[in-house]
């Protein structure tokens, strides 16, 4: 009887033993899981708090907290990669698209100058242990939105933004070269007339105008041009969904690089 006791309380006392181990276990994953969305959350009021500090901000017209969650996730996917690639830094143009292994899309949708600016700046100043070998930065078409009265978007857009735009240009092409020499730049690709979005929201006289200042600072800032522009430009080519976001886009630009 002594030894069926004893057995029994030997039982008692391993399964003791596994119970708190399991519900220690269970905690600390617990635990990791709070923290793991604790530091998602802190990163994305970080970027937050970076845009929102700038007191020369440039409002995009679109985008929000999918722009600082798109940051998140694109430095997260570059963490992940272990061979050479080229970040294409964009809009929902880029990011709608997808692209060659060879490419990470680093599009962000309702992005303008400013957020691509943003991006650059905060990973400039990170430790990045997967940066991209080069950068293509293929940006614009959000900042011609509201150029006068009879744009969607009215009076947004003056001399005085241009040369803002121009100016904020050149230091997202200089961020850039922090963390590769190797930097190439599109055109903005024009808008088409017919579609749900096209000309109806973005100003092509803007994008044209826009157009002209990024080829003279890929000239003054000795990067590379891919003129896009040139590419999509016949009329008779129907090359958007909805005005604006291409059906493809096959990089025919990226062969020369």
């Amino acid at each position: 009887m002594h030894i069926i006791n004893y057995s029994l309380g030997k039982k008692s006392i391993l399964l003791f033993i596994l119970f708190i181990a399991f519900i220690g276990g269970a905690s600390y994953i617990g635990y990791r899981l709070v923290n793991s969305v604790r530091d998602f959350k802190n990163s994305v009021s970080l970027i937050q708090q970076e845009l929102k500090s700038k007191g020369d901000y440039i409002q995009p017209f679109f985008g929000g907290s999918h722009a600082e969650i798109r940051a998140f996730m694109i430095t997260s996917l570059s963490n992940q990669i272990n061979y050479p690639y080229t970040l294409v830094l964009g809009d929902s143009i880029i990011e709608q698209l997808f692209l060659d292994k060879k490419f990470l899309n680093g599009g962000i949708g309702g992005a303008g100058i400013d957020i691509a600016y943003r991006f650059l700046e905060r990973q400039s100043s990170i430790f990045w242990p997967r940066g991209p070998e080069r950068i293509i930065l293929a940006i614009g078409v959000n900042d011609s939105a509201g150029v006068d009265a009879s744009s969607a978007f009215p009076g947004g857009l003056n001399s005085e933004y241009f040369s803002k735009w121009q100016t904020k240009l050149i230091a997202t092409i200089q961020k850039a070269k922090l963390i590769t020499k190797d930097v190439y730049i599109f055109t903005i690709i024009p808008v088409e007339h017919e579609g749900m979005f096209g000309d109806t929201y973005f100003n092509q006289r803007a994008i044209e105008r826009l157009n002209q200042f990024i080829k003279e600072v890929a000239k003054s800032e000795k990067i590379e041009l891919l003129d896009t522009a040139t590419i999509f430009s016949s009329p008779q080519q129907k090359y958007s969904i909805d005005g604006v976001h291409l059906t493809h886009l096959d990089l025919r630009c990226s062969e020369s690089i």
